[in-house]
């Protein structure tokens, strides 16, 4: 185990989070990555025999931009009706069963494999 390396990981995840800052700028892509190391961190905390001797406490970025709800429901159906057949079931689940309402994948028309 790496006792020692633990120490300084407060710094380091700190010394993160500015550089994060600097180069991304947005707290909410902030929070995602540090909610990852956290994840990371808890995972081999609890392997056996532990990979992680302690989880320091890792900050999270305040976020003020949060969104909620993007279309009323007429605004769905319009948007929906002029996807291709092979996307609207998918986005049909996406806006009935998730919650919160959140953006399932980042992607881009060109990116689309027709089946």
């Amino acid at each position: 185990m790496l006792v020692g390396f633990w120490y300084p990981l407060p710094r380091l995840i700190f010394r993160l989070t500015l550089k994060l800052v600097k180069t991304k700028g947005l707290p909410a892509t902030i929070n995602r990555e540090l909610s990852a190391l956290k994840r990371m961190l808890n995972m081999g905390a609890r392997q056996t025999p532990p990979k992680v001797d302690r989880v320091p406490y890792i900050p999270m970025l305040k976020e003020n931009n949060t969104r909620k709800g993007f279309f009323e429901h007429g605004d769905f159906i319009a948007l929906r009706d002029k996807l291709p057949d092979y996307l609207k079931g998918f986005v049909t689940f996406a806006y009935e069963y998730m919650e919160p309402k959140i953006i399932l994948f980042n992607c881009e028309t060109r990116n689309m494999i027709e089946p």
